[in-house]
């Protein structure tokens, strides 16, 4: 009697045992956590969305006030506080997306603030099966579910998803679709996966600008293996070519019927580069030099006009430059350590315990980081080659401009791949003699 009851005990255990096992080994059960824990944050901090005394402007931001005037019928237009016409201030993708919403939840709801965190959240987690399958495929299934699970619970992911009404998780399941792609693109034979892939690298560029640097150099890379093993490679990386300026060339005609001159993207660029570079080490962006946040910025460039406006930024920008080069070196390289230590100055690290815990956190990752690209370096340098061209190139604007998690956050997955890796040979490395000493331990025993 005893041992049965004993046997089915210990059956139940083994079951739950393999269940557990099951269920984190299961990509669709990260995805589900993922989803779930998006959506809790996310509607514990909806009202942070809503802000009545600046006419709820944190809805969105400028994306926010541009996709209201194209639900309202206005056109793409009037990126900030007050009617100031046509804008080229950013790029269409998301803010369609969320003209989308408004036009059928109004503009400023509740409703269409549900709407778009579920979307930014389910768009984050969809990135864990990306992130997933990166991982499988370089560093192998083990190191893929941890991958995944880190993902699921990488507090930037969750912060980006749940706070924010921004093209942040989508710009990240858009590159890390990109990445995955062109780590299986040298063996893929129809011109179909090419024009798939330039179709994406295309879509990926106009929601976020840097990818297409990217996209450009991973294409170059398999073309220089394929051509490395006698197989043609022209035609494929034509059509990569062709695709993206098909995709991106609408918006480019669109900003010079517009505005009568070439604007391939945006028109900010000098706005951007003026707001990190005036000499005020204060904050990476100081209040008083962006119009969002000043009114002086805010009349000047209604009383200019954007174009005007940037030209003005553009004269501001060389001019500091030229006076105080020192300056912009030192502004640079801070930019630089800013980006993979979420450091910029003792002030802020002390005077908020969150920017502290991201300094840390940021600190942390990029150290494990290197450690797996060193860890498959050694192992694989062909393999290694997509990920380093990525973080090598991706962030370049961004130490000449603004060093925020936030503008990160695309390569944020693979980023998480290569520290997950890293990660595993460290803490092997230390458990290695720990299983070594109680071994010793047993056999003298």
């Amino acid at each position: 009697m005893y041992e049965v009851n004993f046997q089915a005990s210990k059956d139940a255990v083994n079951s739950r045992i393999n269940l557990i096992g099951l269920i984190y080994q299961s990509p669709g059960w990260i995805l589900a956590v993922a989803l779930f824990l998006r959506l809790v944050v996310s509607f514990s901090l909806i009202g942070g969305q809503f802000s009545p005394e600046r006419d709820n402007f944190s809805f969105g931001w400028e994306t926010g006030r541009i996709a209201r005037s194209v639900a309202q019928g206005e056109g793409f237009s009037s990126p900030l506080h007050a009617p100031t016409g046509p804008t080229a201030w950013t790029t269409p993708v998301y803010v369609y997306l969320v003209a989308a919403v408004f036009k059928l939840f109004r503009v400023y709801t509740l409703g269409s603030a549900v709407v778009m965190l579920t979307l930014n959240s389910i768009f984050s987690a969809l990135t864990c099966l990306t992130v997933f399958f990166i991982a499988d495929k370089s560093f192998g299934r083990v190191i893929a579910i941890r991958a995944g699970w880190v993902w699921a619970l990488f507090p930037y992911a969750i912060n980006f998803a749940a706070c924010r009404v921004w093209g942040d998780c989508l710009n990240a399941l858009l590159f890390s679709l990109l990445f995955l792609v062109a780590l299986h693109l040298e063996n893929m034979t129809s011109l179909k996966a090419w024009l798939g892939f330039g179709l994406l690298a295309g879509l990926a560029a106009l929601a976020c600008q840097p990818l297409l640097l990217v996209a450009l150099l991973l294409t170059a890379l398999v073309c220089r293996r394929l051509r490395q093993r006698g197989k043609p490679w022209a035609w494929s990386a034509g059509l990569v070519a062709l695709m993206i300026l098909l995709v991106v060339s609408p918006w480019f005609v669109r900003n010079y019927r517009t505005f009568d001159s070439f604007i391939p993207f945006r028109s900010t660029f000098w706005l951007v580069m003026r707001a990190s570079n005036t000499g005020d080490l204060s904050d990476i962006v100081p209040d008083w030099s962006h119009p969002a946040t000043s009114k002086a910025e805010m009349e000047e460039y209604r009383r200019l006009g954007e174009l005007n406006y940037m030209a003005s930024k553009r004269r501001q920008t060389l001019e500091f430059i030229s006076a105080y080069p020192d300056a912009f070196v030192s502004l640079t390289v801070r930019r630089f350590f800013c980006v993979w230590t979420g450091f910029w100055s003792l002030q802020l690290f002390f005077a908020d315990p969150k920017l502290a815990l991201h300094v840390i956190l940021t600190t942390t990752i990029t150290i494990f980081m290197l450690a797996g690209l060193f860890k498959a370096w050694r192992s694989d340098r062909a393999a290694v080659m997509p990920y380093l061209l990525t973080i090598i190139s991706f962030p370049l604007v961004y130490y000449i401009t603004h060093p925020h998690a936030e503008y990160r956050h695309p390569i944020d997955t693979i980023i998480v791949a290569l520290a997950v890796y890293g990660a595993d040979g460290f803490f092997a490395r230390v458990r290695r003699p720990r299983l070594e000493t109680a071994q010793k331990e047993l056999f003298e025993r």
